[in-house]
């Protein structure tokens, strides 16, 4: 018989303890808060007041706490009583938290498997999880019985961990986006007097059908407060998806809006909630209570450069960028003198605002205020080259603190910078501080 350490026994943790047990496996249990652990004890698992207590003896342990500070405290404590072939399976969704585990664990010399999970603890208590599995092959063989035991698909992601945790990002994108927009849809029948089950009926063995949506249901049309995931997981969740996608260069106009909905939920209360929570945000139940919008950012409107000569700068952006300018957003007087033209740059979601002011131009000459980004080394290599077929002068590829870079110079002087998103380690001493196009931005200014 097996022995699996399950180490965290909340709702899901508690729940796969209790289906470890009644499949024939040797089930030992720690929780931070004892007591959450004890009833545990009732269906035949071990629960000790340390998780270096519960860790031997066992063949598998599972860390299901709540996050990476959760699972890097706990690999720190076992670290010194993990059994010699055992393995350790990080089941918390982390994101890219997962390479500060991965660092952790290959200090400490802990077999880290990485295996988050997608399902709650009904589930989980039925061993119906999907659970996504990287790491090295004789690991994942010898937790293989455990997570046969608690899922009915078990994916096989990659032989390092890191991509399965990556891909539960994606995943959890997908649910919460769904979950965002059927509370849309159920809420928006509401509104127009209409029974939200209609909407469940009318969809219903259609191609837009899905069986997570009538699984949802009960919570979607507001039938249940039943707590399926709470709202203060998701918001855990979405800020790891938006963090990770901004590491990869991807726009998050969707991802923005989603966390949006969910911490809006969690600032009224309600992060203990669960659909019933994002409902109240869509019918406006919450910000009723409230009595007034809460003060909420929502990114950068538009940028803006003061110009000595806007057609002169109009120009240079379209001939060095590719910019078009956007006509009906000319700024004008109201006796119709333009002092500014709005433009947009390919690749840039904010428009960008060409506004005349000498004086302002000439103040911040030499100073570079914005800094574009490109997804790698390459990428700023082929704007290189766009300026150069372009007749723009540039500084060609340059080695920053931690990214590559190009630099121009606007027709008043005014440097911009693309870096790449794609970076190499920290190195003051490897930056190109011999070049003109960065000694006066940093040398001449300290």
């Amino acid at each position: 018989m097996r022995t699996v350490a399950v180490l965290g026994t909340g709702d899901s943790g508690s729940a796969m303890a209790r289906r470890l047990r009644e499949r024939g496996f040797s089930v030992r249990a720690w929780n931070r808060t004892e007591a959450r652990a004890r009833p545990l004890e009732s269906d035949g698992v071990a629960v000790f007041p340390t998780s270096a207590e519960a860790v031997r003896t066992a063949d598998v342990a599972l860390v299901t706490v709540f996050d990476a500070t959760a699972v890097l405290d706990v690999i720190g404590q076992i670290a010194s009583f993990v059994e010699p072939g055992a393995v350790v399976a990080q089941c918390a969704t982390i994101g890219d938290d997962i390479e500060a585990v991965i660092a952790r664990a290959g200090d400490l010399g802990v077999p880290l498997l990485d295996a988050p999970f997608l399902g709650n603890p009904g589930p989980a208590r039925r061993g119906e999880l999907t659970i996504m599995v990287a790491g090295a092959p004789d690991h994942k063989r010898l937790a293989s019985p455990v997570f046969e035991a608690l899922a009915t698909n078990v994916v096989d992601v990659a032989d390092r961990p890191g991509g399965a945790s990556r891909l539960k990002l994606a995943c959890n994108t997908w649910l919460f986006g769904m979950n965002a927009v059927a509370a849309q849809a159920a809420v928006l029948a509401e509104s127009f007097g209409l029974d939200s089950r209609l909407f469940l009926r009318a969809v219903s063995g259609s191609n837009a059908d899905s069986a997570y949506l009538h699984y949802r249901s009960a919570q979607l049309t507001g039938a249940t407060d039943a707590v399926l995931s709470p709202v203060r997981a998701a918001v855990k969740d979405l800020a790891h998806i938006r963090a990770a996608a901004g590491s990869a260069g991807i726009p998050d106009l969707l991802l923005g809006r989603v966390e949006q909905l969910y911490t809006r939920a969690a600032d009224a209360g309600l992060g203990d909630r669960d659909l019933t929570a994002v409902r109240a945000v869509l019918n406006g139940q919450v910000m009723r209570r409230q009595g007034a919008e809460p003060a909420v950012l929502d990114g950068i409107h538009h940028l803006k450069f003061p110009v000595s000569d806007v057609d002169r700068s109009l120009a240079w952006w379209e001939r060095a960028f590719g910019a078009v300018r956007r006509p009906h957003l000319d700024h004008r007087t109201p006796e119709g003198v333009l002092f500014g033209y709005v433009i947009a740059v390919p690749g840039v979601q904010e428009p960008v605002e060409l506004r005349l002011a000498p004086g302002s131009a000439g103040a911040v000459s030499g100073f570079d205020p914005v800094t574009f980004a490109a997804p790698d080394r390459s990428a700023v290599q082929a704007w290189g080259d766009r300026f150069e077929a372009a007749g723009v002068a540039n500084s060609g590829l340059l080695r920053g603190l931690n990214s590559w870079l190009v630099v121009v110079h606007d027709p008043d002087g005014v440097p911009i910078r693309i870096c790449s998103r794609e970076t190499h380690a920290w190195d003051a001493e490897g930056v190109d501080f011999d070049s003109p196009w960065i000694t006066p931005l940093v040398r001449d200014q300290l």
